[in-house]
């Protein structure tokens, strides 16, 4: 028999979302969406007549929809009632494995809001189905149970499915994390919460619902999720609950991460939390100086002067973290709340000086460099002769040759040697900084100048390949008065030490 007249009824409803194909050498369908033709009380009649005429009630299109999968979607309770009563199977599986109870679900999700009068209509129709003793306990083969779907939206339908025998999620959350998110954001979770739904649910055996809500700034779900008891020490892969609130590259939501942040606080989240994995562990408060999260950070410290000068697992403190990747306005903001300007970290390229401190974190920095310098400086960081080689180190190092000059301008030796015994023109020469060279020779650098094998920079520079960085160096060396001739503890010269394309690059000067 021609089936293409039950689908017709069924397009005479408002469609949300179900696309019908045409099966192969039948009907072509109607477009979802096609606005209806008919009222739904007259489709309904329409139906009856047909399959008092012999039509199918367990038709299905290309997806396996059958005719009440597809009436359910619609919501229209007079529809599924005809269909029921004409032998529709309640049990009918989709291609995709949802059934009935999904497709009243997820037809739902067609609209924002819904009447008084629509929301009993919805029940009515969901009381329907579940008198014919039908379960809404199956996952569809997205994991995804109704009762899933259904808090997805306004939530009034979980109750009617958990007396019906649905089963709250627990344990782990299978599902997709867009479901849940509109689980969080849409009313569904206080539903949940309140039959019984466990707050330290993870979604898809990662982040708790309270990480969750966080990450999506959702103050209420975070507020219902604590009054439930929602536990703020939980961490995921390394990243604890305050970490959820430091800020994101387009994060402009600062009021709510932050309204968040003091909610988290007062029930107790620890912002010296350590987090992360194996070797390198941080604080939450250092991720914000790492990230530059000025306001977060000003907000945690509020009342927890104590902490401010916390160290990670390389003992860094926060001022040493945010001198070295952070902003001016970040150091000034922990200089303000007592920061040590003294602290010494542990790094391993500090040159023999046990570690590098705040001020020479802040003569490396690629942002602001002189400006965090001079601020630490001013706010009575040790200048003796260590703490110069600490800096001066690391300004050469990392080859900032506007932190140099400004250190040579407030007296600094252009001759300081480091605790190796290295002099500064030769650590310029390893690290390829022909700028700091500049400021050290224009200061009246020696670049003859030898460490304790006899090594000068010279020996270093000629060691590297003919690039234009090397090149310039060598050229800087030679015509401050770089002596070729000068040999080293072994009795090399710089000529002996050359690379062949360097030798030829030198003949040709």
């Amino acid at each position: 028999m021609n089936i293409r007249p039950l689908f017709l009824c069924l397009t005479a409803l408002p469609l949300y979302g179900y696309d019908y194909e045409p099966e192969p050498g039948g009907w072509r369908t109607i477009p979802a969406m096609l606005t209806a033709a008919q009222s739904g009380a007259t489709a309904a009649d329409e139906m009856k007549e047909m399959l008092h005429a012999g039509a199918d009630p367990n038709a299905r299109d290309v997806g396996g929809y059958t005719l009440l999968m597809i009436a359910a979607g619609h919501g229209n309770p007079e529809m599924v009632r005809v269909l029921l009563q004409a032998g529709a199977d309640v049990g009918a599986v989709a291609n995709d494995g949802s059934d009935v109870f999904h497709c009243l679900a997820r037809g739902m999700g067609r609209q924002s809001t819904y009447s008084p009068k629509r929301q009993r209509e919805l029940k009515e129709l969901a009381e329907l189905l579940i008198a014919t003793g039908a379960k809404p306990v199956r996952h569809n083969k997205s994991c995804l149970t109704p009762l899933d779907l259904a808090a997805c939206h306004t939530g009034f339908l979980v109750e009617p499915l958990l007396q019906a025998g649905a089963v709250l999620p627990c344990a782990e959350y299978k599902g997709f994390r867009e479901e849940m998110r509109y689980v969080v954001l849409n009313g569904g979770l206080s539903v949940l919460l309140r039959h019984g739904l466990e707050p330290g649910l993870r979604i898809c055996g990662a982040q708790t619902l309270l990480q969750f809500a966080t990450e999506l700034r959702s103050v209420a779900a975070v507020r219902i999720l604590l009054a439930a008891g929602a536990n703020v020490h939980e961490v995921n892969a390394g990243k604890c609950l305050l970490g959820y609130t430091i800020k994101k590259g387009n994060d402009a939501d600062d009021i709510s991460r932050l309204t968040i942040a003091r909610m988290l606080l007062a029930a107790g989240a620890d912002p010296l939390q350590m987090v992360g994995s194996g070797d390198s562990k941080d604080t939450v408060l250092h991720s914000c100086a790492n990230i530059g999260d000025v306001e977060l950070l000003s907000l945690l410290l509020q009342g927890r002067q104590e902490h401010v000068d916390v160290r990670d697992s390389h003992q860094n403190t926060l001022l040493h973290v945010a001198a070295k990747i952070g902003s001016a306005e970040m150091v000034r903001l922990l200089i303000g709340a007592g920061a040590d300007v003294n602290a010494v970290n542990q790094d391993a390229v500090a040159g023999g000086l046990g570690g590098f401190s705040v001020a020479a974190c802040a003569a490396g920095s690629s942002k602001e460099a002189v400006a965090k310098l001079k601020m630490i400086l001013a706010a009575g960081a040790a200048f003796d002769e260590q703490a110069q080689k600490n800096v001066m180190l690391r300004a050469a190092q990392t080859g900032k040759a506007d932190v140099m000059r400004y250190l040579l301008s407030l007296g600094v030796s252009a001759n300081l040697r480091t605790n190796h015994d290295i002099p500064l023109v030769q650590t310029a020469t390893d690290n390829l900084n022909p700028g700091v060279m500049e400021a050290l020779i224009a200061a009246g650098a020696d670049v003859n100048a030898a460490n304790n094998k006899g090594l000068t920079a010279l020996h270093w520079a000629v060691q590297d390949s003919a690039n234009e960085h090397s090149m310039r160096l060598i050229r800087l060396l030679l015509d401050a008065g770089g002596d070729m001739s000068v040999k080293d503890v072994y009795g090399r010269t710089p000529w002996d030490c050359a690379l062949p394309e360097m030798k030829e690059w030198l003949r040709r000067r």
